[in-house]
């Protein structure tokens, strides 16, 4: 062999290994045991698409542009001189940054929440309003305060005051509060007697059809009796929360963001309420470090049922539905949801009444349901889902209503 043939084979060879060396270095999963558990969830759940759309070279990928970013990003700030509301309110309106950008932008989030909050004025004090008044105020600020942060929600609280002080006596009553509180509740979620975040127009967005609702055939009941404890353990996994939003620029600059809640009934469906993600084509879901997105796929507006689907991943169906015609009024009634961006909440009543609107059939429970609740599932003491949460009367007490689980599938 030639001189030259040898330092071309040779430069060649060098070559291949040194190519080999950084493709074996990029696709190695790179070490997150020096991060903190939050950055460590916040990173992997910003690089789940990547992991279940891409693979694991992109996930790797991602997870090192990731540590890159955070390497030149402001620490996590510190929330404790906050008080408990205030730090709730950050949290949630940062959240979205959190699962679907990562810990360098949450903790630039977080920043310029406490940079913006610096600035603003504090609480209010509602202490001279009426129950029903600071109720209503504290309603109408809610997506400010868990979409916007406590600044925006302070500034809302000033706005509704001052509007307030401005009204003249015998004021009529919000658009869909009914008269009295035996009204029958209505189903059409353009009626709803509570405050949704309002989402701008999309001019393609479309209805899907709903076809008869779900295919797949309905789970049997179970029929055991659990602690209160144990049905949280059942059925909390099969709880999502569900952000919705015209686009995904939208939801990620934190504007027009819908936030409810969804409750699997497949390892790739779950059925939710039509308004929570109306007019809002991009949607995601998320439980704890776990976030997809997803499409919807089914709905009847009219009656506020919706059905969305994963792009990829594997969801936790629930166990068991219960009949509406096996339910009772005065059987313990458990709520699961987000209420304002609390992921698996657990509330607990009663079934209050067995109801009809419409052809449809909706359940009375003084189980809790608050604004972002929607979407949220209603169980029994054996875990059986009962309901979708859907919505509460205004000025009433515990008046709060599901429609029943077997409408989806009708």
């Amino acid at each position: 062999m030639s001189l030259g043939r040898f330092r071309i084979l040779w430069t060649v060879a060098l070559s291949l290994v040194f190519s080999v060396t950084i493709l074996l270095a990029q696709s190695r999963t790179p070490d997150l045991s020096t991060l903190s558990a939050a950055e460590r969830q916040s990173i992997e759940s910003a690089c789940s698409a990547a992991k279940y759309l891409e693979g694991p070279a992109a996930y790797n990928r991602c997870l090192q542009n990731q540590l890159a970013t955070l390497a030149n990003a402001p620490r996590t700030q510190d929330l404790s001189k906050l008080s408990a509301a205030e730090r709730q309110s950050i949290e949630s309106a940062c959240s979205a940054a959190k699962y679907l950008e990562g810990p360098a932008a949450y903790n630039r989030c977080l920043q310029n929440q406490l940079a913006t909050l610096a600035n603003a004025p504090r609480t209010p004090d509602l202490s001279t309003l009426s129950a029903a008044e600071r109720q209503s105020i504290e309603s109408a600020c809610s997506a400010a305060k868990y979409l916007e942060g406590p600044a925006a929600y302070n500034r809302c609280l000033r706005n509704q005051l001052n509007a307030l002080t401005e009204q003249q006596p015998n004021y009529p009553a919000p658009k869909g509060v009914p008269p009295t509180p035996n009204q029958n509740p209505p189903t059409d979620p353009r009626a709803l007697p509570y405050k949704v975040e309002t989402i701008p127009r999309v001019p393609s967005f479309l209805w899907p059809n709903w076809s008869g609702g779900l295919s797949r055939p309905i789970p049997s009941a179970l029929r055991v009796n659990l602690q209160p404890t144990e049905v949280f353990k059942k059925v909390a996994p099969s709880i999502y929360a569900l952000l919705a939003s015209s686009s995904r620029e939208r939801m990620l600059s934190g504007n027009d963001v819908s936030q409810g809640s969804a409750v699997a009934v497949s390892s790739e469906e779950l059925i939710t309420n039509c308004h929570v993600v109306e007019q809002a084509p991009f949607i995601v879901v998320i439980q704890k470090d776990l976030v997809l997105t997803a499409k919807l796929v089914r709905s009847n507006a009219a009656s506020d049922r919706c059905v969305v689907r994963v792009d990829s991943g594997v969801l936790h169906a629930i166990q068991g539905i219960r009949a509406f015609s096996d339910l009772s009024v005065g059987e313990r009634a458990y709520s699961v949801g987000t209420p304002s961006g609390l992921e698996q909440t657990l509330g607990e009543g009663l079934i209050s009444g067995l109801r009809e609107e419409k052809g449809i059939k909706l359940i009375q429970t003084s189980a809790p349901i608050s604004p972002g609740s929607s979407g949220g599932g209603l169980f029994d003491a054996s875990g059986n889902l009962l309901g979708i949460t859907a919505f509460m009367l205004r000025d009433t007490q515990a008046l709060n209503f599901a429609i029943a689980a077997e409408e989806f599938w009708h």
